[in-house]
């Protein structure tokens, strides 16, 4: 789709809705940010385990790996509340970490109901993140 192009209504007929970026460029709402990436490397035996966990796990991963390459660390603060992790509750975003946990896929510190700090629990060669 074009840059400024208007996505089609919805099959309903309802109009889609648009968030409007920084520069002035309006997004479907829903779209991932324009230039969002996965930095890596990530091990695709991890992705598999936590694809085998569960689908919400397997995203919840994903957007982690996202959020640790953006900070370059592999260890980082979550919060649901980010819109990053639209889409689904936050308790289902907490259980896809408990499942990640018990999987021993990442590891998880938390302080009564402060932020949780999880680190993702994979080795990379030659890499920090």
């Amino acid at each position: 789709m074009p840059r400024n192009a208007r996505p089609a209504p919805t099959p309903t007929g309802d109009p889609p809705i648009f968030r409007l970026l920084p520069d002035g460029t309006e997004v479907p709402d829903g779209d991932p940010a324009p230039g969002a990436f996965l930095r890596g490397p990530v091990p695709m035996r991890w992705l598999r385990e936590a694809d085998g966990v569960s689908h919400t796990a397997l995203m919840l991963s994903l957007l982690l790996c996202h959020i640790a390459g953006c900070a370059g660390s592999r260890t980082v603060r979550v919060r649901f509340a980010n819109p990053d992790f639209k889409g689904r509750s936050r308790w289902s975003w907490n259980r896809a970490l408990r499942a990640l946990e018990r999987a021993k896929l990442v590891r998880v510190q938390r302080e009564g109901r402060c932020i949780p700090v999880v680190t993702l629990l994979f080795e990379t060669r030659g890499t920090s993140v």
